[in-house]
């Protein structure tokens, strides 16, 4: 009787190790996943403060650009300017 007890309370360990291992497994691949999810959207929003960014970079080089050309009264000039700036 007292070995009967013994081989079942065995089982019912091994049973509770394989559950805690399993939902550990479980737990892990939750986790993982919302970490790659949090990583996909800080790439995905720097992405796209990058892109707006160039754009204002863009239209701040443009306006640089004319400025300089109509003190330099060229309508080229700037632009050149701007560019070698931009290509050291």
């Amino acid at each position: 009787m007292a070995f009967q007890k013994i081989a079942d309370n065995l089982h019912q360990l091994s049973e509770n190790i394989k559950s805690f291992a399993q939902s550990s497994a479980e737990y892990y691949k939750l986790d993982l996943f919302n970490k790659s999810m949090r990583g996909a959207t800080a790439a995905i929003k720097g992405a796209a403060i990058a892109f707006f960014m160039l754009f204002a970079l863009i239209f701040v080089s443009i306006a640089i650009a004319v400025f300089i050309s109509n003190l330099l009264d060229s309508a080229s000039s700037g632009f050149f300017i701007v560019a070698g700036f931009y290509l050291l």
